[in-house]
């Protein structure tokens, strides 16, 4: 059975991790867990750097709790592309010294969100504030309410978290020397 240790216990995460796995080994079960570490980034973080800098810390601390699994690591945050806020998901996942990255969908925030993010608070709160919808983020996620429920949470991670396993897949061709 594989063996995942996510960096996070946020259900939305968990699930699509579990989705994401299972699909691509082509499972029934995955043996999951969710872990609480930091992730060396601000609570919300801004740009892309710092999003991916989060999934990466948030990785190699799953490896060091569960150093024979698949560590993986997912930082949301935002970043302002053309004047409109974005928020995306990066994923790090690490098995040994092998690294792999992917990164989401981004979708457009509106003007009301990206205001009260200025103020620091974390865009779930700002879903609380400006749209009445509680724990945002462990549930259909903004991204959700923004398609009317057509792309939950999980979903926007689920491709991301598939294709930062791509090196594992392929790790031949990925390192050709070793």
């Amino acid at each position: 059975m594989i063996t995942v240790a996510v960096g996070s216990n946020n259900p939305a995460k968990l699930n699509a991790v579990e989705q994401a796995f299972k699909a691509i080994f082509q499972v029934e079960r995955v043996r999951l867990h969710g872990l609480v570490v930091e992730s060396g980034v601000e609570a919300q973080p801004w740009g892309d750097a710092r999003i991916r800098e989060g999934a990466r810390v948030r990785a190699g601390k799953a490896l060091q709790i569960f150093n024979d699994a698949y560590a993986v690591g997912i930082e949301s945050g935002v970043e302002i592309i053309d004047g409109t806020l974005y928020d995306f998901t990066w994923v790090a996942i690490q098995k040994g010294t092998e690294l792999g990255f992917a990164r989401s969908v981004a979708f457009p925030l509106p003007a009301i969100v990206h205001e009260h993010l200025k103020t620091g608070i974390e865009l779930t709160e700002a879903m609380h504030r400006c749209f009445g919808i509680r724990e945002a983020g462990a549930n259909g996620g903004a991204i959700g309410h923004f398609t009317n429920g057509v792309i939950p949470r999980r979903m926007q991670m689920q491709p991301a978290i598939q294709c930062a396993l791509i090196p594992f897949l392929h790790s031949a061709e990925f390192n050709p020397t070793g």
